[in-house]
């Protein structure tokens, strides 16, 4: 899963792949398309996550979460 956020936040290694750089935005202007894109693919991995996480049972051995 980190392989794929790291692809989509910076784009592939490959630069045959990799878009052109956006030029920058006026402060208070509309995100790029390509920033919706990441924010919308980034909540619904945090969705799934979340699903995910309601669906385990709960841990027995009292443990923070943290691995």
């Amino acid at each position: 899963m980190r392989d794929f956020l790291y692809s989509k936040m910076r784009g592939v290694k490959d630069p045959a792949h990799r878009p052109a750089p956006a030029p920058l935005a006026p402060a208070g202007a509309a995100p790029a398309p390509a920033d919706a894109d990441l924010a919308a693919t980034l909540r619904e991995v945090a969705r799934e996550l979340r699903e995910l996480r309601l669906a385990l049972p709960p841990r027995q051995d009292g443990g923070s979460g943290h691995v």
